[in-house]
């Protein structure tokens, strides 16, 4: 069981503990979220960006010594328009109930019902951190981090 703490707008604490999905749940959400990041992580990899990435892990470079040259190889409208239609294509409020699905906000539990609601209602950055917390907690998007030190 991992714990975190996040706050909500109001600048209040919430204490957090994340049990990690099962396989067979994880899995299917990996393939989701592999799929959702397949055209964006695509896009950028074609770009200059890739190249600077790995000169970055290597130390070759640094982040500051080349940022603007980072950020101007990357063609962001097509990565933006390839985000857009990723999330089009999936049911993002039953995404993020999955994914939140073994966590528990102050105790009580996000997949009973009501909890969700209450716990985010006008708080959705708090909501977004939760479920990024938790996507790292299970290892979801570790075929990032594989991809680009391969």
């Amino acid at each position: 069981m991992e714990t975190f703490v996040l706050k909500d707008q109001k600048g209040v604490e919430h204490a957090y503990s994340v049990q990690p999905h099962p396989a067979s749940e994880g899995t299917r959400l990996v393939l989701t979220l592999m799929g959702l990041a397949g055209e964006p992580l695509g896009r950028l990899f074609q770009s200059k960006a890739a190249d600077l990435i790995g000169q970055f892990q290597s130390g070759e470079i640094t982040l500051d010594s080349d940022l603007g040259g980072l950020l101007q190889s990357v063609p962001w409208a097509e990565v933006a328009k390839d985000v857009r239609t990723a999330l089009a294509s999936v049911d993002g409020q039953q995404l993020f109930f999955e994914i939140l699905k073994y966590t528990l906000r102050d105790g009580q539990q996000l997949s009973q019902s009501g909890v969700f609601d209450i716990a985010y209602q006008q708080n959705y950055i708090e909501l977004l951190r939760a479920v990024w917390k938790v996507v790292e907690v299970n290892g979801f998007l570790g075929f990032i981090g594989s991809s680009l030190s391969a």
